[in-house]
């Protein structure tokens, strides 16, 4: 399309502060909003003038970028190793064709296996809550003692398969009157989510479910399988550079072969949606086993301080106590590998990384993403405003916004230099006055959105701030949602991930033009919408290319067991209770030697471990990891390690919740994200928040 400049009517009004707010799609994740639960679908300012210079972020969006960066990938082949095992099923790249989209066979296959997990989670939470009572050999309160009997619960209707809505057992959890009023214990968010995906995926038998386990891996295999491969490696700095993800957790905890294949999956998923390269890079596994998996830092551009991000949030490490009686495993290993790396914790296990990594704060530290919008249009080399000013935008509004409640406006503009595309999106609290967006689509009032971006790799990466320009973790509910995640709310890193893992941005069309070519507007007021939003053809070429190139960066990881609902699961499985065989794998001894050091010194445990000998005990993971240190001390496995901030600017500790309430902001009705003047750079401005008074942290 030909474009003119906008009027001057126009660009006044809309020369801005931005009000974003995040969802969790961008284009279409109504697509997946409004029919029912995630597992019922499932089962169905300008570059060049900036004060913040681009090496801060270090995502490494120079105008001399790639073409989307896959066309060099590799299993982490950056050193120099003898190792033969870098290649292995659900890590390293498989060939598929750039840009395509995974067949339904394919996806129906990864759900399949999904499904899997969280019958094994289920089992878990209604043995730990519902089993004393309604258990075989309970007290079968209700004259109901068929709980942990699948075919049972379905037979009598308390669990309709496919439809937890419909089903008795989880209405009742969800409710909170099931474990009645006077238990103390009670499931937690997470527990009472793995329940209703469970019975949203048909129900599955968890004795069916149950594939074949795989052999015990123990600590000091683990530990001098690190240290083989590292010293495989000749230069001693490319050995500093190396990190592990260890999977032997889930494995000892009776995942099978195939169920690890999806927490492979996950995690060079994220690792390359956190990294700053040029290069989706899938990590390498060191082992026969393929249970434990090397990533060189250099390959996503991180630095040893953006390790120790991780570091000084990870429970389980420790120093082992070569001397002790019952684990005397082998420190001399463990301390040699600290010394090869330079590093205190260089093994962190998969399932804590894809919890912890996803969300903020490490989403945002590690990807260094700036505290504002103002801050990423510098780095990313663009300025909205004047793209908007120039035309040089494709906008689409639309009334069925999906995760938004009510009318919404979407944005793409060019990166350039082959870069990708930055998304944005207007969401309102209601659809009246200056919300209304089909009655004022050149000067309409957002009250939030999300930012969403290509990485060099062709990734993408997402951005929530709110009215001020500045980054929040979550949206509020009253202008976005969810329904996928435990609370409802758009967490940014985890929510966009998981809404978009298949395919990217999902598609939604403009429906003002021709609101407004019917709408009696004058010939120059139709002329100025049509400048912006632009004609489903138009869009369709843009989301083509958009997807093509996300398809092709996740393909070329090989990417095969996750879709728009994993993410979400994954991290229920992890969250929540655990059992006495959960907290073993935790601490790599066999759930039997834990059970055995329990009975023969429980006043040495502390009493919420001593507990999980019971039947149907259990644990809540953050209590779980409130108390590792006096486990480990019990267990005389020696002492917890927790690792020290080595940050100067000490990031997560400083990333305290601040409330942005209070600068005065125009209505921008599409006005720059960057805006121009004062109100849109600066943070203490007078600002009038909108609907909700959004709170987010401050670097």
């Amino acid at each position: 399309m030909t474009r003119r400049r906008l009027s001057s009517r126009f660009t006044n009004k809309h020369a801005i502060a931005p009000m974003l707010l995040a969802t969790c799609g961008l284009a279409a994740c109504e697509s997946y909003v409004g029919e029912g639960t995630s597992a019922q679908r499932a089962a169905q300012g300008s570059a060049g003038t900036s004060t913040e210079t681009n090496a801060s972020i270090g995502l490494n969006l120079s105008a001399s970028a790639g073409t989307g960066g896959v066309d060099s990938v590799r299993p982490g082949n950056r050193t120099n190793t003898t190792n033969s095992h870098s290649s292995s099923p659900g890590m390293a790249p498989r060939s598929s064709a750039a840009g395509a989209s995974a067949p339904p066979a394919a996806k129906a296959d990864a759900t399949q296996l999904t499904c899997t997990l969280t019958a094994r989670k289920a089992e878990i939470t209604l043995t730990t809550y519902c089993g004393g009572c309604h258990g075989p050999n309970s007290s079968a309160q209700g004259g109901f003692d068929t709980v942990l009997d699948v075919s049972a619960l379905v037979a009598t209707g308390k669990v309709v398969q496919n439809q937890p809505n419909d089903s008795p057992l989880w209405k009742r959890l969800s409710a909170g009157t099931m474990p009645p009023a006077p238990v103390a214990n009670r499931p937690s968010s997470a527990d009472i989510a793995a329940i209703e995906e469970w019975i949203a995926c048909g129900a599955p038998d968890w004795v069916e479910a149950d594939t074949q386990s795989l052999a015990f891996y123990d600590v000091d295999t683990r530990l001098r399988t690190v240290l083989a491969d590292l010293r495989s490696i000749a230069n001693p700095v490319d050995r500093e550079r190396q990190r592990y993800i260890d999977f032997t957790a889930l494995s000892n905890a009776g995942l099978s072969e195939e169920q690890l294949d999806i927490y492979r999956d996950a995690v060079s998923f994220l690792l390359n949606s956190l990294s700053r390269g040029r290069t989706v890079i899938a990590p390498a596994a060191v082992d026969q086993k393929k249970q434990i998996y090397r990533i060189d830092l250099r390959d996503y551009l991180w630095d040893e301080a953006t390790w120790n991000q991780l570091e000084v949030l990870y429970p389980y490490a420790v120093i082992y106590d070569q001397d002790s009686r019952l684990y005397p495993f082998d420190e001399v290993a463990s301390e040699q590998i600290r010394e090869e790396t330079n590093t205190q914790i260089p093994i962190i296990q998969a399932d804590w990384f894809i919890s912890h990594a996803s969300r903020p704060p490490l989403y945002h530290t590690l990807l260094d993403l700036r505290s504002s919008l103002a801050g990423l249009e510098q780095d990313v080399g663009i300025d909205v405003q004047r793209n908007i000013e120039t035309e040089q935008v494709l906008r689409a509004g639309f009334a069925n916004a999906g995760p938004s409640q009510n009318n919404r406006v979407i944005e793409r503009h060019e990166l350039g230099g082959n870069r990708g595309a930055f998304w944005i999106s207007y969401d309102f609290a209601n659809n009246l006055d200056n919300s209304d967006v089909f009655a004022n689509p050149l000067d309409f009032q957002e009250d939030g959105g999300e930012v969403i971006f290509n990485l060099e790799n062709g990734l993408q990466a997402y951005l929530v701030v709110n009215a001020a320009g500045q980054r929040l973790d979550k949206a509020p509910n009253n202008v976005v949602q969810d329904p996928a995640s435990r609370d409802g709310a758009v967490e940014n890193g985890l929510s966009c991930m998981n809404c978009h893992q298949e395919d990217g941005i999902l598609p939604k069309f403009d429906e003002i033009r021709d609101f407004q070519r019917n709408a009696g507007a004058n010939a120059r007021e139709i002329e100025d919408v049509l400048a912006i939003y632009v004609s489903r053809d138009e869009l369709q070429a843009a989301f083509d290319k958009d997807q093509d190139r996300y398809r092709a960066a996740r393909n070329a990881l090989g990417i095969k067991h996750l879709t728009n609902t994993t993410l979400h699961t994954l991290d229920d499985m992890y969250l929540g209770v655990i059992n006495l065989e959960g907290v073993a794998s935790v601490m790599g001894i066999p759930s039997e030697d834990l059970r055995r050091s329990i009975d023969a010194s429980p006043q040495s445990f502390p009493p919420q471990i001593v507990t999980l000998r019971t039947k149907g005990g259990g644990i809540q993971r953050d209590a779980f990891d409130a108390i590792v240190g006096e486990l480990v001390t019990a267990l005389g496995l020696g002492e917890q390690l927790r690792a020290r901030n080595q940050v100067n600017n000490n990031k997560i500790v400083n990333n305290a919740a601040s409330s942005n309430n209070g600068s005065n902001v125009n209505t921008r009705g599409g006005g720059g994200a960057g805006g121009t003047g004062a109100n849109a750079r600066t943070n203490n401005s007078q600002t009038n928040v909108g609907a909700g008074g959004y709170a987010g942290s401050a670097r």
